[in-house]
This record gives C-alpha cells, structure tokens and sequence, in this order.
C-alpha cells in the first residue's frame, strides 16, 4: 500500500471519529464518555497520519502529549497544541470504564472544540485529498 493511501485512511478514520462524536451530542442522555472517547481517537488517528506522512511509524501509543512531541520533530507550530492534547488524553481511557469523575455534557463540548482545533490544525500540514 503506498504511503499516501495509509496516510489518507488515518485520517478518514479520524474524521468519521470526530463527525460520531459530533452526531452522539444529540443524544439524550448524550453518551458523554463515548463522545470524549472519540474526540480523543480523532487526535490520536490525525497525529499519526501526520508521522506516517513524515516517513515516522507511529508507537503503538494513544498517550497524545507523546505523539504530538513527536510531530513536534517536524512542525516546532505544533506547540501551541500541547495544552488541548493534554487536556484530551484523560478520554483515552479513563472514559472507556465506570463512573469517570466529574464528566459533564460542558466538559465533552469542550473536548470537542479541543478535538476540533487540533484536527484543523494538523490537517493544514497533511498531504491528503
């Protein structure tokens, strides 16, 4: 397969990601810990198709401050990321078991917006059509 087409199904992974969680917000109840859980996914996904693209195999990780820090390798921009990582990897796992603490329906539509503005960003520097 060539790089290219790994590179562009990483990220149509991490779009339908991101459009899931955007629809599960209609929800009601809104299925909180599935909606961080995929906004966390769609970061993870985007960052390494970003380090796929940069000829990079990405670790087997969904810890997105480390992914980033390796992006950063090639993009000193992503920087400006590290705080909305941050603040999503907690929906890596955390999420994915009962009664995650203090998780409200604010929280996930700013894990969104996080996931969101992350997403923009790397897919300015992805070579994907």
């Amino acid at each position: 397969m060539r790089l290219e087409d790994i590179v562009k199904e990483w990220v149509e992974l991490g779009k339908q990601d991101l459009a899931t969680a955007q629809f599960l917000l209609t929800m009601r109840p809104v299925p909180l810990e599935i909606v961080g859980f995929l906004c966390q996914q769609s970061v993870e996904k985007h960052l390494k198709a970003y380090l796929i693209q940069n000829g990079q195999e990405p670790d087997k990780t969904h810890n997105l401050v480390f992914l980033l820090a390796s992006c950063e390798a090639f993009t000193a921009d992503f920087r400006v990321l590290s705080d909305n990582c941050s603040q999503l990897n907690m929906y890596a796992v955390k999420t994915r078991y009962p009664y995650p603490e203090n998780l409200d329906l604010e929280m996930i539509k700013m894990a969104l917006s996080r996931a969101q503005d992350v997403v923009k960003a790397i897919t300015n520097h992805l070579r994907v059509e």
